[in-house]
């Protein structure tokens, strides 16, 4: 089974990759890391920060992008809900 690293763990290396520290050849052989993941952090680090860096699976085994995608679906429901609140207290007000 592979290694986790942690978010802190995955910064340190990075910056190490970025930083030329050693060849990312080398800090990949120290670390135990797949070049191809190395890779993929610095992408991610690069484009989000420390934040593209976090564990990609919730607690439940979801994708963080399936995350989003149901707490979006949720607060437009939401949205429309109140919307349609609205509506209807401005026709029994008459503003309609």
């Amino acid at each position: 089974m592979a290694k986790q690293y942690t978010e802190e763990q995955k910064v340190e290396i990075v910056l190490a990759a970025l930083r030329n520290e050693s060849s990312k050849a080398e800090l990949c052989r120290q670390r135990g890391i797949a070049p191809m993941s190395l890779e993929a952090w610095i992408k991610r680090f690069l484009e989000a920060g420390k934040a593209g860096l976090r564990s990609q699976r919730t607690d439940n085994g979801e994708s963080a992008l399936d995350a989003v995608r149901k707490e979006n679906a949720a607060l437009k429901h939401e949205l429309a809900e109140r919307e349609l609140d609205i509506r209807i207290l401005k026709k029994v007000t008459g503003q309609l």
